[in-house]
This record gives structure tokens, sequence and C-alpha cells, in this order.
């Protein structure tokens, strides 16, 4: 993950201003072997949330890492 994807990330989930809603899905797509990232927050399905992640992970090798309901995620990966 690129260090400006982390940034954004980090960001989004620090503003007070985001709106968290009980009941709904999220997700993170990842490239395997690149720096590619996207997520995707408050979704109706955890399909919705897939599709968001990978759609702005927009890479065709693009992969969901993990999704979650009503819950937190973090993405990390490299050596250590």
């Amino acid at each position: 993950m690129s260090a400006a994807a982390i940034d954004l990330l980090q960001r989004e989930i620090s503003n007070p201003d985001t709106q968290w809603s009980l009941g709904t899905f999220g997700a993170i797509a990842g490239h395997p072997d690149g720096p590619e990232v996207g997520w995707a927050t408050d979704r109706r399905t955890s399909r919705e949330a897939g599709a968001e992640a990978l759609r702005q992970c927009g890479h065709a090798r693009c992969e969901i890492v993990i999704t979650v309901r009503n819950a937190c995620a973090a993405y990390a990966r490299g050596p250590k």
C-alpha cells in the first residue's frame, strides 16, 4: 500500500465528520504485487462493499482482502 493511500485512509478514519452507520458493510481490496488499494464503507451489502473496493483499487489483479460488518478494518503488508 502506498504512503498516499495510507494517509488518505487514516484521514478518513480519524475525520470527526465521517458518518458511520450501523448495519453497514465495508471492504478493502489490494493488488497482491503492486501499490494499488481501494476501500468502501457504509454499503448495504458485503457484495456492494467488495465491488466498490475493487473499483477504487483500479487494477485487474486487485483482490478483496477483507470485508466487515459494523466493524473497523486495517490492511498492512510487507516484510515486517
